[in-house]
């Protein structure tokens, strides 16, 4: 099998991974609300100051803190991605610049 295979492969099941926790959310109940709400305290100070072409030095001096959980996604063209995620706002993250907002 060839390294471009393998990685299509990879990427692939990142890719279904990542679908299917979006798709099959858990179902609320009170120790999720719980959580949801300690999330809502972990989120970015200033989201709507984010804008696309940010570094990560000045996503980190706005938001006043790292991100809740990070990951890294390799994309079809072997590029690497990142995603911070900060309560309910994902940044996505190429080259440690911001190419996408996520979330309110």
């Amino acid at each position: 099998m060839k390294i471009q295979d393998l990685a299509a492969v990879v990427a692939s099941c990142l890719c279904l991974c990542a679908c299917a926790q979006i798709i099959d959310p858990p179902k609320e109940t009170e120790t999720s609300q719980q959580v949801g709400a300690q999330d809502q305290g972990a989120g970015c100070a200033k989201v709507n100051e984010l804008q696309v072409g940010m570094t990560t030095a000045e996503i980190l001096s706005i938001c006043e803190r790292r991100p809740q959980r990070t990951s890294d996604m390799i994309t079809r063209d072997a590029k690497k991605l990142t995603v911070w995620v900060y309560g309910s706002t994902s940044i996505q993250l190429a080259d440690d610049k911001i190419v996408r907002i996520y979330g309110p």
